[in-house]
């Protein structure tokens, strides 16, 4: 597992903990804020693995 995927995945966790946070707080900036950081953390992870797979057909 490379550190893009590790990263990708903290911070969707982090994006899903401040959007109950937001909703908690009745705060709809702060839920946007999560939504936004659960997407930025899927791409990465998505370019993680990505480029986690470019790597395993280059070296077969």
């Amino acid at each position: 597992m490379n550190r893009e995927i590790v990263v990708g995945n903290w911070r969707q966790l982090k994006g899903k903990m401040l959007e109950h946070w937001g909703h908690f707080l009745d705060d709809g900036f702060i839920v946007l804020e999560g939504r936004h950081e659960q997407w930025a953390g899927q791409m990465e992870e998505a370019r993680g693995i990505a480029r986690l797979d470019s790597q395993r057909r280059h070296h077969a």
